[in-house]
């Protein structure tokens, strides 16, 4: 899977993210809210229809039922971003109330500075796809990537100047949410192509709820530590993600 092309399905999402922080000072929460939820239903209908047009060209042959292919490496893959990804759910869910309670910025402002971490994601994801892509190995550039989102973490909470905050908010969004997606190449290659399907169901779904109580989680944790003391120990977690990722082959033998 060549990396350009996890980008198509991520730009749109980004984008809004960013222009609905900026049209919140203008219109408030309700309009672009509305807008949001009226391109959602928009791109809804358009899916439905253009599948039910193509129903019979994209109807995949079918496969007997069977448990979802499993490998060590894959497992070792799997643990590290699930580590990860409580530390992604619970960042994100409380990012924008640490932007407002701990360094002063108005909601409008707040959300705004969210959507400048979801823009950077999809404007620096293609670099570090092609990064990858030049260095014909994926593993390094993860690991690394790891490592940058934990300071950058670090540093978003322990910096309060606001040019240096931009600065890491930036690089949040490119290795904290931009180069984790491209994670993912790095399992697919693990799984053979005719069971891809059912193991990569299963695996996604492994990780939502192991990130579902994430949320819920740090929010009882802030109660009785601060939220930037909670947010200081997050900053620990992608380094123990890399740590683990270490341990994972890129390019198993089944």
């Amino acid at each position: 899977m060549d990396n350009y092309d996890q980008q198509t399905g991520n730009i749109a999402k980004y984008v809004w993210s960013f222009l609905v922080g900026l049209l919140l000072p203008y219109y408030g929460w309700r309009l672009p809210i509305v807008l949001w939820s009226a391109l959602g239903l928009l791109a809804g209908l358009s899916l439905f229809f253009l599948l039910k047009r193509r129903e019979e060209s994209l109807s995949a042959p079918r496969k007997t039922l069977r448990p979802p292919f499993f490998s060590r490496p894959m497992a070792v893959y799997l643990l590290a971003v699930s580590i990860w990804g409580v530390a992604q759910a619970g960042l994100m869910t409380f990012l924008p109330l640490f932007l407002v309670d701990n360094r002063g910025l108005s909601k409008e402002a707040a959300a705004a500075v969210y959507g400048m971490m979801s823009l950077s994601s999809v404007i620096f994801r293609p670099f570090v796809g092609g990064i990858m892509d030049w260095m014909g190995t994926r593993k390094p550039v993860l690991i690394g990537g790891f490592i940058i989102a934990g300071l950058s973490i670090f540093g978003l909470t322990s910096v309060k100047s606001l040019w240096m905050m931009y600065f890491f908010i930036v690089l949040l969004g490119t290795f904290g949410s931009g180069h984790s997606g491209l994670s993912d190449t790095f399992l697919i290659e693990m799984i053979p192509s005719d069971r891809r399907e059912e193991t990569l169901g299963v695996t996604f779904t492994v990780r939502t709820v192991i990130a579902a109580p994430a949320p819920l989680i740090v929010g009882f944790a802030s109660e009785r530590l601060s939220l930037p003391t909670v947010f200081l120990i997050l900053s620990v977690v992608p380094i123990f993600t890399a740590l683990v990722l270490a341990l994972a082959e890129e390019k198993p033998h089944d």
